[in-house]
């Protein structure tokens, strides 16, 4: 349905003309005033002879009301209003591109007067056909002669931005008013006057005075982090014509409510109830008073993300991503993904208010260039709040299956040996650490192990790599004549890029990225000192090292120089289902806590002790590592 009204059917240039009305069921109505020439004359706003409007309907009761300035060069004469609503199929005439505004820049309306304007117009949407679009016409006169003044409708509408708000954002509540030049809104905590209020101070009410523009109103109000959460009472209160509240005689709506509760503490121990029906009763519930009142409801609450289950995705679809929110309009919402095979790109969302009841967000990602795997979704808001979902990203969509007949059951075969073959390894010499020794100082590699695919730790958290274990052999241990083994660590990601690497110091460890002066490409720097056998992957801790067992960097017999080394072979352990794989009993912390096979009696049968002391050695490395990371 659609109602309207003009206010008045004749204005002067320089005024206001204005028009209000419902239209329930509709998202907004567009208003057309064709000037007393049509495209021939001047227009109500001094250009072109027909304007357009594009007003808001209300979500709470759907009301409009759009107030237009009457240019002082507009045309003398009688204009034409047209109010327009689209029908149940959301389009003017028919048509899904149709808009008034474009109708207007279109120049189908040039070079006519103005009855030629007003048949193009209703031709084009209440008597398209098919059409079910609703419309209303008025006149009305614009002139230099005032006519006798005429008071305006008494009437007062108020509109909350959303119906929920966040600790931390903003309030935002606006409106008009007729018969008044201001407002008052009162905002009433949950608890009353014991209560915090909405601007973080007691007592639980604050009353705001506002002026009209153009018999318009608004307010942003900040929400205090330390409000109190629940629902707080919304008053909007104006005096009418007379420019007084009723029940107190004063236009300050505070001071008559001190005056009238001579003990202010009455006040600030009401409840929220009964602070409502004190200030009803001191404004419209007073006899014979003609004030008007507007009552809403508001929630405060703590901040939240919730993203929605996300489908599986085919490779070179769009990944869709869909959640709500309570943060305010425009709030920008980080999406990004993590744990998968790859980093899929970060998008960034913005907060919308369709209702006022919800926010949501929508954000895409392109998949071209995905790989298939499980991904982890996250949405921050860079403040208070995340979300996380997963979704898989997979080759192919399933289809739906007819089901196969029953057939009689066939004599088992006897299954074929399966062999799994051989995985890609990665060069081991690509990757290799440099090593720089001491005069005289000897060393052998002893070992070179793979582990793969597994998760990084720290800043790569959650990022799927690959590890070389290379270990380095030592005679003698310093003063003590005990061999000594130390391991450096390498992890590469799935590109072959090395991410960082880590080596031991007995019981603390050391790691160094590649931006690191001390990587040179793909290889690290790894200094061995005299008299201790630590790797040190920081060129200035090993000298300082040397300082501390007693020789000077002007030694000429102390010195690092780069020991040259290849490598033929290595023993490659698959992550996470081979139970000599050194990670297995800490990867709960430093991968993804699956648990690794239980082996059967005897499947370790064969394996050196060499092996067993090394893979031993491992889980004691990498348990001081992600002990020092703790």
């Amino acid at each position: 349905t659609l109602s309207a009204d003009q206010l008045t059917d004749f204005v002067v240039q320089g005024s206001i003309y204005s028009i209000t009305g419902t239209a329930p069921g509709s998202d907004y109505v567009d208003i057309v005033i064709i000037g007393s020439k049509g495209s021939y004359g001047v227009g109500i706003n001094g250009g072109y002879g027909v304007t357009t409007y594009h007003v808001s309907v209300s979500k709470i009761d759907y009301t409009f009301s759009k107030m237009i300035v009457v240019d002082k060069n507009a045309e003398d004469g009688r204009y034409i209003a047209m109010v327009l609503s689209r029908g149940g199929d959301r389009f003017y005439g028919g048509e899904q591109d149709l808009s008034v505004a474009n109708l207007v820049t279109s120049g189908i309306f040039d070079l006519k007067t103005q009855s030629e304007v007003l048949d193009l117009l209703t031709d084009k949407t209440i008597e398209a056909a098919g059409s079910d679009d609703l419309s209303q016409l008025f006149s009305f006169i614009v002139g230099k002669e005032t006519p006798p003044f005429v008071p305006p409708k008494t009437s007062l509408s108020a509109e909350q931005l959303t119906n929920v708000v966040v600790e931390g954002d903003a309030y935002k509540i606006s409106g008009m008013c007729y018969g008044s030049d201001f407002v008052h809104i009162t905002i009433i905590a949950p608890h009353g006057g014991v209560g915090v209020g909405i601007d973080g101070a007691e007592p639980g009410f604050v009353i705001y005075k506002l002026s009209m523009e153009n018999n318009h109103f608004s307010k942003r109000a900040a929400v205090a982090e330390n409000a109190d959460s629940g629902y707080y009472a919304v008053l909007v209160l104006s005096p009418d014509r007379n420019g007084i509240y009723d029940g107190i005689g004063t236009d300050d709506l505070e001071k008559g409510l001190n005056e009238k509760y001579t003990e202010y503490s009455e006040l600030t121990e009401m409840t929220q109830d009964q602070l409502v029906a004190v200030i009803q009763d001191a404004t419209t519930g007073a006899a014979g008073s003609d004030d008007l009142a507007q009552e809403l409801r508001l929630r405060i609450e703590c901040p939240s993300i919730n993203l929605k289950d996300i489908k599986d995705v085919q490779i070179g679809d769009t990944l869709k991503i869909n959640g709500t929110t309570n943060r305010e309009p425009g709030t920008k919402i980080m999406i990004k993904t993590y744990g998968g095979p790859m980093d899929l790109p970060m998008t960034i969302a913005e907060v919308e208010w369709p209702t006022p009841n919800e926010g949501v967000f929508t954000a895409t990602i392109d998949t071209y260039e995905a790989v298939v795997g499980t991904y982890t979704i996250e949405a921050y808001d860079g403040e208070r709040c995340i979300d996380e979902a997963t979704v898989n990203i997979v080759a192919t969509l399933p289809t739906t299956m007819t089901p196969t007949p029953k057939q009689t059951p066939k004599p088992t075969p006897t299954p074929a040996v399966t062999i799994t073959p051989t995985p890609t390894l990665p060069n081991v010499n690509e990757y290799k650490p440099k090593i720089y020794l001491d005069k005289d100082e000897k060393w052998e590699l002893s070992g070179v192990y793979y582990y793969g695919p597994l998760y990084g730790y720290d800043e790569y958290a959650g990022k799927k790599c690959h590890c070389i274990e290379y270990w380095f052999k030592f005679n003698g241990d310093g003063d003590e004549t005990k061999d000594d083994w130390e391991p450096v660590y390498v992890f590469i990601d799935s590109n072959g890029n090395v991410l960082y690497c880590a080596s031991t110091s007995h019981y603390t460890w050391d790691s160094k990225d590649t931006e690191s002066d001390d990587f040179e490409n793909n290889h690290v720097k790894v200094y061995f000192g005299k008299d201790y056998h630590t790797p040190i992957t920081d060129y200035d801790d090993a000298w300082g090292l040397r300082m501390r067992y007693g020789y000077s960097n002007d030694d000429p017999n102390v010195y690092f120089e780069e020991s040259s080394y290849s490598i033929s072979s290595l023993t490659y352990m698959e992550y996470p289902h081979d139970t000599k794989n050194p990670f297995s009993q800490e990867r709960g912390r430093f991968m993804d806590g699956e648990e690794a096979s239980t082996p059967t009696p005897g499947e370790e049968k064969g394996i050196s002790g060499f092996e067993i002391v090394f893979a031993i050695a491992g889980l004691l490395a990498i348990a001081y590592l992600l002990r020092g990371r703790g």
